[in-house]
């Protein structure tokens, strides 16, 4: 939780001083060949669950070509954190990524270490992803494409207005939280 209010264009955020945040720091000098980021925190449903999901194809040894994958995540909800994630024994069950003309989907459902808690998310962005980075920008003027120096090859594309959409479901196959995050 992030305390004082933020003011920002005469618009007061975060009133009493509660608002979730996320902030990172990488001290690493490798970057995975492959991932996918997605954090969301504005569920229709209740605006105090947050979800951070990070996959990745992580070097195991220096820039060598030889990979693992892994991943992380959080899911707060109800003034609880659960870890979901390699370091957990949790398993991504399903990964698929669908394009159409219009819109990218990437559907995601990790179980815990037991098979029992399980989140499924559904991922929407804009599809960009067939079109050149110029392009792109001026067809998505939001899209978030930084100039490309040589440290984050390939093109990174994100989004700031992509909807997620989760289900949460405990052992006994309860839905605990289901709803969608818009921008």
């Amino acid at each position: 939780k992030i305390g004082d209010d933020i003011i920002y264009d005469n618009n007061e955020y975060g009133k009493n001083g509660i608002m979730h945040g996320y902030l990172e720091k990488d001290w690493g000098t490798n970057f995975p060949q492959t991932w996918i980021w997605i954090q969301a925190s504005h569920f229709i449903k209740d605006e105090n669950v947050s979800l951070t999901l990070a996959l990745a194809r992580l070097p195991i040894i220096g820039d060598s070509i030889y990979t693992k994958p892994g991943f992380l995540g959080g899911f707060y909800i109800n003034n609880q954190v659960y870890r979901l994630g390699t370091f957990t024994w949790a398993k991504v069950k399903m990964l698929d990524i669908e394009d159409d003309e219009d819109y990218r989907q990437i559907k995601i459902e990790i179980t815990n270490f037991m098979e029992s808690v399980r989140l499924q998310v559904i991922a929407t962005v804009p599809n960009a992803y067939k079109l050149s980075r110029e392009e792109a920008m001026k067809v998505y003027p939001h899209l978030l494409v930084p100039q490309s120096d040589g440290y984050m090859m390939p093109t990174l594309m994100e989004w700031i207005d992509a909807t997620v959409w989760i289900r949460f479901v405990d052992d006994n196959k309860d839905i605990i939280f289901e709803s969608e995050s818009t921008p």
